[in-house]
């Protein structure tokens, strides 16, 4: 029954599961258990019987196909769109504005998501294992978290320009020397909060039978196990709480003055 709920659990599982401190690079299946208190990792999609599980439904060809369309068409039209921004934003001195400014930083941040996170996190779940070497397991979940990190503080920045401006009727705009400043601070923030996910990893084989092994991209913190759950307790507030109550807040009042300026018709 253990092996049948290993297998049901899900492809993430494996991804960000502790490997055990004993020996990373050649792990077998029997070296977890309850004598070093940690679960054994799921199987990978293929292995099994006839090398299918009826149960996984991304064995299914329908099913991989819609995911290659959906991803490549998310990829390719996030690509040509973030590039056109800041084409256009670039070539136009009139566009070169503060805002625009932070508009194609936006778009910078939304192009890494499109080369970094989607086409790699495709290839994946497809495959149910780790294909992108020692290198690229420390580096690309660092860029993913950076990418999404500089997105969210940017529309964060935005925001808080519109509000500045139009709820408090400041005359003077910011200056580009100053939105030049801000930007470099959201990246520089953003590389501070994703950097556990490049320091705590550990990338090794997993033996899942003699003859059958597969390369694991797992997070590695110090401490107990919990510590990963608190960092992704504490990025969700980030991520996602903090910034939708900041950005509800901005367009909220600037909803509610632009209202009581609008004449009654």
């Amino acid at each position: 029954m253990e092996a049948v709920g290993a297998v049901n659990a899900t492809q993430e599982e494996l991804h960000f599961l502790p490997l055990p401190d004993n020996d990373p690079d050649n792990l077998g299946y029997h070296d977890y258990g309850s004598n070093i208190g940690i679960p054994p990792p799921v199987l990978p999609t293929g292995f099994g019987a006839g090398g299918v599980f009826p149960e996984d439904p991304i064995r299914l060809l329908s099913v991989q196909v819609v995911l290659i369309l959906a991803y490549s068409t998310i990829i390719v039209l996030g690509v040509l769109g973030n590039s056109l921004v800041i084409y256009v934003i670039y070539r136009f001195k009139t566009l070169r504005t503060v805002t625009n400014f932070f508009i194609a930083n936006l778009a910078v941040a939304d192009l890494l998501v499109n080369t970094l996170c989607l086409p790699f996190t495709l290839v994946y779940t497809l495959q149910g294992e780790w294909k992108f070497g020692s290198t690229l397991c420390f580096l690309l979940p660092f860029a993913q978290g950076l990418a999404v990190h500089v997105s969210t503080l940017t529309l964060n920045v935005i925001a808080l320009d519109r509000h500045r401006c139009i709820v408090y009727h400041l005359e003077t705009r910011m200056r580009k020397d100053v939105c030049f400043g801000v930007i470099a601070l959201t990246w520089v923030l953003s590389a501070v909060l994703a950097s556990p996910l490049a320091i705590f990893r550990e990338y090794g084989s997993f033996t899942l039978e003699p003859g059958r092994t597969i390369q694991v991209c797992a997070e590695k913190w110090p401490g107990k196990n919990t510590d990963g759950t608190l960092y992704s307790i504490s990025m969700l507030i980030l991520q996602y709480f903090l910034p939708l109550s900041i950005i509800s807040f901005a367009y909220a009042r600037i909803w509610s003055k632009l209202r009581g300026h609008v004449s009654p018709t």
